[in-house]
């Protein structure tokens, strides 16, 4: 007879999605993602992190913040193995999108620079095409060869 009291099926977590971060009170503390399931997950940690069975905790991956609780821990030697049913999530918001598109200067301040420089670059041309070649010559070529010479 199994001992199985899981109502959803195991799975096993790839290396590059172990890492988590348990968020204990106000501790921060390392963990390894065992597997995970519809439930819950199964995570270790250090057999030193004071986690008791019914706590609520955050665990922090690479899929978002869930709100979990605490439902048996197994201490083995240096590891502490917890089970941890889910109470809610709240995934990583992605970045913002434009068109189907990543926005990836949303947020930078840094991308209003070489928007601006491109855009006075632009206008330069457009005026110079426009003023045609005497004008650029006597409004912009002599006047800079002049400040450079001095």
């Amino acid at each position: 007879m199994s001992h199985e009291r899981r109502d959803c099926r195991r799975w096993a977590v790839p290396a590059e999605r172990r890492e988590v971060t348990l968020k204990i009170g106000r501790k921060l503390v390392p963990g390894r993602l065992v597997d995970v399931s519809a439930g819950g997950f199964a995570i270790q940690v250090a057999s030193n992190v004071p986690v008791e069975t019914g706590a609520q905790i955050e665990v922090l991956s690479c899929d978002g913040i869930h709100l979990v609780q605490v439902v048996h821990t197994d201490r083995k030697g240096e590891l502490t193995f917890l089970g941890l049913q889910r109470v809610a999530d709240a995934p990583i918001q992605e970045v913002r999108r434009r068109g189907g598109r990543h926005v990836y200067h949303f947020g930078n301040p840094l991308f209003i620079f070489p928007v601006v420089a491109g855009m006075i670059v632009c206008a330069a041309v457009l005026l110079s095409a426009w003023r045609g070649p005497d004008w650029v010559a006597k409004a912009i070529i002599r006047p800079a060869v002049r400040a450079l010479s001095h």
